[in-house]
């Protein structure tokens, strides 16, 4: 299977988990632009607890400049987003691939700056 996302399991808390993932983000020149706790959302909708779970939307300005200049209705599924969320007791971070998901734009450059995107999502993720 080919997988869209790329994961990782760290040894660190769930929250502890979240606030490295911000500054490893930082580190790779995306700024948080909003914070989703999954958990509580679904919960307050349903009455369903299922773990914790935190959807992370970063931007990285200078891809996102890039971006729209490509393509300008890209943010309807601008990649950037990380969720962190504890399963089985085990903490893991994932982020989608850019460069999978940006080639159904069937755009050469864009899929060139997916690339680049994908490198600084990784070793944020990587760096934790």
């Amino acid at each position: 299977m080919n997988k869209f996302w790329y994961t990782k399991e760290v040894k660190t808390g769930f929250l502890e988990t979240v606030d490295d993932v911000m500054f490893s983000l930082k580190e790779q020149w995306f700024w948080v632009v909003h914070k989703i706790d999954i958990q509580q959302k679904i919960s307050d909708k349903i009455w369903v607890d299922i773990g914790e779970y935190l959807i992370i939307w970063a931007c990285n300005p200078i891809f996102a400049y890039d971006a729209l200049q490509l393509e300008y209705e890209l943010w309807l599924f601008f990649p950037c987003n990380i969720i962190v969320y504890k399963k089985d007791d085990k903490v893991f971070v994932s982020c989608i691939l850019p460069s999978k998901t940006m080639n159904v734009l069937q755009n050469e450059k864009l899929e060139n700056l997916a690339k680049s995107v994908e490198e600084k999502l990784k070793n944020a993720i990587n760096n934790l």
